[in-house]
């Protein structure tokens, strides 16, 4: 089950649910999971090639590539958003 299989069930049932998408600039991704050990560098290719193209559309995007505050930061605020509606465009970036 994909989130997104998730979340359209969980509004099947009258919840309301938005996805944050917690993303990374691919080159800082790589240098942070080559920094971690436990993968070979054709590992991590290999992992960072099976991405999904288009992730969820609506999904709320925070942008982790920066400092670990930046990206808490980003979080938190899109987490405050959880009972906004939808915007029109269906994507947001925070």
């Amino acid at each position: 089950v994909t989130a997104e299989d998730a979340g359209k069930k969980a509004q099947e049932h009258g919840m309301k649910t938005r996805v944050v998408l917690v993303e990374a600039a691919p080159d800082v991704r790589a240098r942070r999971l080559g920094a971690r050990g436990r993968e070979s560098a054709d590992e991590i290719s290999a992992r960072l090639g099976r991405e999904v193209a288009q992730p969820m559309a609506d999904a709320i995007r925070v942008d982790n590539s920066g400092p670990l505050a930046t990206g808490v930061a980003g979080f938190l605020a899109a987490a405050s958003l959880r009972l906004r509606p939808h915007s029109p465009r269906g994507r947001r970036t925070v």
